[in-house]
C-alpha cells in the first residue's frame, strides 16, 4: 500500500535541521510496542492475564500515531528536526545526525519508560535501557529544539496534550557520535535500533 499527500511548506521539519545545542525530545513513552513484540514471541499462544501485559501487546498490535502532536509541534517554530520513532531512537537519531552533520548525547535516566514496560521488565529480565533506546514501532516523534526554548514548548505541550514532553539529550557538535549515558557516565547498549539496509 502506498500513501500520498501534501504538506503546507512553512510546517515541514527536515532531519537536516538539527542544530549543536538543541535539546532532544520524544513526545510519548518509548519501548512499549519492543516490549508487547516480547510478549508475542516468549510463549506463543500462552494466555496474557495481567493488566500489564496486555496493554504491552495492545501498544504493539495497535500503536497510536502521534499526528495531532506532529502538527501542533510543526506548527513551532522552535522545533527544528523532527521524524516518528519507528525503528527505535538508536536508528532515528542516527538517521537526524547523518543529516545534520552533528552528534548526539543521550540521557538514559531520562527516557520516558511506562509504567507497564518496567513492571514486565522486572519480571522478565529485561535490559530496559535497550528496550527503550532500540525498540521500535512506538510512532511517537522524536524532534530537537532550539535551547532557550525547550522550557516554553514543554509548558505549551502539556497545556495541550495533558502530559509531558520529555526531554532525553541535546545535539552536539561531534558529528556522527552517538554517546549513551547514565549520571553522567558512559553506558554502551548491546542492541541497536533497526536498519532497513542491514536486515534484509
Amino acid at each position: 500500500m502506498v500513501i500520498l499527500g501534501e504538506a503546507d511548506g512553512r510546517h515541514i521539519r527536515y532531519r537536516s535541521s538539527a542544530r549543536p545545542g538543541d535539546i532532544v525530545a520524544v513526545s510519548g513513552n518509548l519501548g512499549d510496542s519492543e516490549g508487547g513484540l516480547r510478549l508475542i514471541l516468549q510463549e506463543e499462544g500462552k494466555s496474557r492475564t495481567k493488566p500489564e501485559e496486555k496493554y504491552l501487546i495492545r501498544r504493539h498490535y495497535r500503536p497510536r500515531p502521534h499526528l495531532e502532536e506532529g502538527r501542533f509541534l510543526a506548527g513551532q517554530p522552535e522545533v527544528r528536526a523532527m521524524m516518528d520513532v519507528s525503528d527505535g531512537i538508536d536508528s532515528d537519531l542516527r538517521r537526524i545526525m547523518e543529516r545534520s552533520g552533528c552528534g548526539v548525547k543521550v540521557f538514559l535516566e531520562q527516557l520516558p519508560i511506562s509504567p507497564a514496560l518496567k513492571k514486565c521488565a522486572g519480571r522478565y529480565h529485561w535490559n530496559l535501557d535497550e528496550l527503550a533506546a532500540a525498540g521500535g514501532e512506538d510512532y511517537c516523534l522524536l524532534l530537537t529544539v532550539a535551547p532557550e526554548k525547550f522550557t516554553g514548548l514543554a509548558e505549551k505541550f502539556f497545556r495541550r496534550f495533558g502530559r509531558p514532553l520529555p526531554a532525553i539529550g541535546q545535539i552536539t557538535g561531534e558529528k556522527n557520535r552517538l554517546q549513551y549515558l547514565r549520571d553522567g557516565h558512559p553506558v554502551v547498549l548491546g542492541k541497536s535500533g533497526y536498519d532497513h539496509f542491514k536486515h534484509g
